[in-house]
């Protein structure tokens, strides 16, 4: 599980990164090292008959993997991996924290006065 690693290896090594910037730069890096990997025993795999095979189901891993890392993330998280791809790149907009978002009582006398008018 090299998303697993990765993740483990950035969590470790930068304990103040954000959490969303760990998962992103994760994702990349994992990608990244999967090609590599991929093109590395493309070119061996006629000489070997394990990597003949490997190539073969390679595809399989990678989707084990990230099924693997998608549970991972939402049992630490509480939600979902697409939720946070759609507040970081969706047309949601940014990730609500308590900074951004107004307090319930605005809103509410907002509409009140709306209805009121």
């Amino acid at each position: 599980m090299i998303w697993y690693t990765i993740h483990n290896i950035l969590k470790t090594f930068f304990p103040d990164m954000e959490p969303q910037h760990r998962n992103l730069t994760t994702f990349i890096t994992g990608v990244v090292l999967y090609t590599l990997f991929y093109s590395y025993v493309g070119t061996l795999g006629n000489e070997h008959i394990f990597l003949n095979i490997f190539l073969k189901y390679s595809m399989y891993i990678v989707l084990a993997d990230a099924f693997g890392m998608a549970i991972l993330y939402k049992n630490f998280y509480k939600q979902s991996i697409f939720t946070e791809v759609e507040e970081t790149f969706g047309t949601s907009g940014p990730k609500q924290t308590a900074t951004n978002v107004e307090p319930i009582e605005t809103v509410e006398a907002e509409i009140n006065t709306n209805v009121i008018t």
